[in-house]
């Protein structure tokens, strides 16, 4: 068995919930009337919303310049509506983060923008129920994997040490990033393997 890391950090979208990128996008089409197309294009494709995860807005300027660039309105809960749908927690992943959470450290990880983080407990509420205080959004950071400093912040806010500390996450060039960082790391692919995973640290019983 392999000495089991101090911390253990997971990342939200394609972890702890599988994430439809593309019925979001046509929920938002419904709602605004406007192509999704054009949608992936003005907020995703031209890194508006690339921008948002690395600290650029606050929650409000974000929802005025998304509507902005939409060229039509979209109230706030129609965006967490649409957010929300686009999610299904993966119930086995949080569990794991549960029993890990029991003698060690856990946190999540995300590249995501102040609005999401504002409003996570009502988008996706087992996020605050696992991992309490350690949520950890990009756009506070300062930092968005997969670079270094994104990594060294959430292990000196865990207080661990990078070496003392295991990421998860879906990317692989976010896995890189980690390791870079110092991080143990691991390329999340399936349960079996993220499970195997853990418990070849000792991180579940």
């Amino acid at each position: 068995m392999r000495p089991g890391p101090a911390a253990v950090i997971f990342d939200m979208d394609g972890v702890l919930c599988r994430y439809d990128f593309d019925r979001r996008l046509a929920l938002m089409a419904e709602m605004t009337g406007v192509e999704a197309k054009t949608i992936k294009r003005v907020i995703f494709d031209e890194g508006f919303d690339e921008s948002a995860d690395s600290g650029g807005y606050s929650a409000e300027s974000y929802h005025e310049e998304f509507c902005r660039r939409l060229g039509a309105p979209l109230s706030v809960e129609q965006w967490l509506e649409a957010r929300a749908k686009s999610m299904q927690p993966n119930l086995a992943v949080l569990d794991m983060a549960r029993r890990v959470a029991l003698d060690r450290k856990v946190a999540m990880l995300t590249n995501n923008g102040p609005l999401l983080e504002a409003h996570i407990d009502r988008v996706f509420p087992d996020v605050s129920e696992t991992f309490g205080e350690h949520v950890y959004f990009s756009c506070s950071l300062g930092a968005a994997k997969p670079q270094v400093q994104a990594f060294q912040r959430v292990t000196e806010r865990l207080q661990a040490s990078p070496a003392e500390s295991l990421f998860i996450d879906d990317s692989a060039e976010y896995v890189a990033g980690a390791v870079a960082a110092g991080l143990m790391a691991h390329h999340f692919q399936s349960i079996g393997e993220l499970e195997a995973e853990l418990r070849g640290y000792g991180l579940l019983a």
